[in-house]
């Protein structure tokens, strides 16, 4: 069901790559008490040392409030390193206007990242993002480099005609300022003419 009748990888793919990850960054929302709880778990042999980074932004993408944690991540584990009391952003942005993005680094390097909303996200205050992705060639690999000016849900590519291929990342949330290179994992090389780029705005312009 992760598959269509081609064989290309659908949304559940892409996310089951994401929550199957041996470290996971993730968020729980507490709308009554304006709360996020950072989570990390971990399927790893061994200990971690790393830094939770964190900020809030508006559904637009302008940053209200940032933080960062340094963590010792425990060994198959789960657990609670941080809880974040944004009451004071909710009452005066609703929580349709609020939007939490999660990373986790490691040696310098991110290994996890999330987003917490506490609506639905077809429920918030988004703008129709304008999204550039540019096909770039590096040796005998491909990549697609996106862009947006807002923050942007759910951004996932389309293959169009006879082109066959999956990426190494899709159905991703982007905010503006952030750079997101994926791999185009095909056959044969693909052009800019062969794909199309949607985000949540699409589904219910």
């Amino acid at each position: 069901s992760s598959l269509d009748w081609h064989g290309r990888w659908k949304a559940l793919h892409y996310l089951a790559k994401r929550f199957f990850a041996p470290v996971l960054i993730s968020g729980v929302e507490n709308l009554e008490a304006g709360t996020v709880d950072i989570h990390i778990s971990s399927d790893a042999g061994e200990e971690k040392a790393g830094t939770v980074k964190w900020f809030a932004t508006d559904a637009a993408g302008k940053v209200l409030q940032e933080g960062s944690q340094d963590v010792t991540i425990a060994p198959r584990t789960s657990a609670c390193v941080q809880t974040l009391e944004l009451q004071p952003l909710l009452d005066e942005h609703s929580a349709r206007n609020v939007i939490v993005w999660l990373e986790l680094h490691v040696n310098g390097e991110t290994i996890s990242d999330n987003v917490v909303t506490f609506q639905r996200p077809k429920h918030l205050a988004l703008q129709v993002p304008q999204i550039q992705a540019v096909l770039k060639t590096e040796g005998d690999k491909q990549f697609i480099e996106f862009t947006t000016d807002v923050v942007a849900f759910g951004v996932w590519v389309e293959a169009l005609g006879e082109a066959e291929f999956h990426l190494s990342d899709s159905f991703f949330c982007q905010h503006p300022g952030q750079t997101i290179s994926v791999q185009v994992i095909s056959d044969a090389p693909i052009s800019e003419s062969d794909f199309a780029v949607h985000s949540l705005a699409d589904t219910h312009a």
